[in-house]
């Protein structure tokens, strides 16, 4: 990911070394609806990360269709 975006406009956080759910619990607006493909990810995540972002007054919403699905294809930069 650092060789196909600048890090100007990205944070770059490490996977599985920082949780998902508990960055979101961190870093989420109070009161925020954030969708989620609930073909992706395990009951354990769900309930994890509702429980990081109830602390914030924000909830999981399951979307019926991935907005990435939708996303057309990008070529990779020469």
């Amino acid at each position: 990911m650092r060789e196909q975006v600048s890090g100007d406009d990205w944070q770059f956080v490490s996977v599985p070394q920082t949780s998902v759910a508990g960055w979101l619990g961190e870093h989420v607006d109070g009161g925020a609806r954030i969708g989620y493909d609930p073909w992706l990810h395990t009951r354990a995540w769900v309930d994890e990360a509702s429980a990081a972002l109830a602390d914030r007054g924000a909830v999981l919403v399951p979307v019926d269709t991935n907005p990435i699905d939708a996303a057309p294809p990008r070529r990779p930069r020469s």
